[in-house]
């Protein structure tokens, strides 16, 4: 899908098609990392991401759809001791505003808004479970984009409180490069 994705938009970038030459893909690792809590240990993991962004003709807001995905997991010091590995998946509606769009160095801040979909494997002394849940999700991001094809940002995801987490990521942007300039 990914393929097929990126040779349509390659293919209409050559034919001439503003509206998907405007049209930009990005796809990277990020690394997380979650707070403690009640004296749980976590440690940075490694997850990936994808966003299809469009940028507006004459100005520098680009919008977009984010899609995460990744797992961690919290060992909590507790006297039952038990582990928690949590999967999640993320779906954002996001948007940034570029201050150089088009240029060699773009610093942009942006805003996204969506769901997230956690599956929490427990496993305690007792027994193992699974759990699931889902969480609205806001997250502010800053960073800055080079020679239009690579982006390094950092964000907050703001979810219920077992959830919520610091993120910098490394993206790679497919596309996007016609249009990319302010007019």
């Amino acid at each position: 899908m990914i393929l097929a994705f990126i040779a349509i938009s390659l293919a209409s970038i050559c034919a001439g098609q503003t509206f998907f030459r405007n049209l930009e893909f990005e796809l990277g690792p990020s690394v997380i990392f979650y707070a403690k809590e009640n004296g749980a240990k976590v440690e940075p993991t490694w997850n990936l991401f994808t966003e299809v962004r469009y940028n507006l003709n004459e100005s520098p807001l680009d919008v977009g759809v984010h899609f995460g995905l990744g797992a961690f997991s919290r060992d909590w010091n507790t006297k039952s001791w038990s582990t928690k590995n949590y999967h999640f998946k993320n779906l954002i509606l996001a948007s940034n505003y570029n201050f150089r769009k088009g240029k060699n160095t773009s610093p942009y801040v942006g805003l996204g808004v969506g769901i997230s979909r956690q599956k929490i494997d427990v496993d305690d002394l007792l027994n193992s479970y699974v759990e699931k849940d889902y969480s609205l999700c806001f997250m502010p991001r800053v960073g800055v984009e080079f020679f239009r094809t690579i982006r390094i940002s950092s964000s907050y995801k703001f979810m219920k409180s077992d959830y919520s987490n610091f993120e910098c990521s490394l993206g790679f942007t497919i596309g996007g490069w016609k249009n990319n300039s302010k007019k």
